[in-house]
């Protein structure tokens, strides 16, 4: 998942630090009760460190019923696609879904490499889309040499229309 729409009206504010704005508040929720509808529910929540990440994470997190704590990953900040794929190659065995929350490009471009074979699959990841990954393994070891299918793309407008 990218993260919500981000508040740019406080130009003292870091990147980093930006927060949520209106439109972000609304839509990180709306897109936890779509997990939650289609019992898609993480076991595991990792997010950027930047606020903006964090509280997407927050919101979607309380709306899908997660139960855990959010994983911070700094490597998410800025981000690269190696060290997010060796972040996830470490996940837990007993997890069977994993959700990452974090910026563009890294997302867009990870997402791409990971199940496309062909090169860039054109998905645009405007705020708050989301992707999901099927993966044909129960070992997160092996998520590179496995096959892997785009289960959904889901984004706010999207969801507004069929929920």
């Amino acid at each position: 998942m990218r993260h919500a729409k981000s508040d740019w009206g406080n130009e003292a504010l870091s990147d980093f630090d930006r927060p949520l704005n209106k439109r972000g508040n609304k839509d990180a929720p709306r897109m936890g009760q779509f997990l939650l509808k289609n019992q898609f529910t993480p076991d595991i929540i990792i997010a950027s460190p930047a606020l903006r990440a964090q509280q997407t994470a927050k919101h979607v997190s309380a709306t899908c019923l997660y139960q855990g704590d959010i994983e911070t990953f700094d490597m998410l900040y800025p981000g690269d696609s190696l060290s997010l794929l060796s972040k996830i190659e470490k996940i837990n065995n007993k997890v069977d879904i994993a959700m990452i929350v974090g910026h563009n490009p890294i997302m867009e471009k990870f997402v791409s490499n990971l199940v496309s074979y062909h090169g860039d699959l054109g998905i645009q990841m405007t705020t708050a889309a989301m992707v999901g990954i099927s993966i044909d393994t129960v070992d997160w070891k092996e998520i590179s040499n496995t096959f892997k299918n785009l289960s959904f793309f889901v984004n706010p407008k999207l969801i507004k229309t069929i929920m």
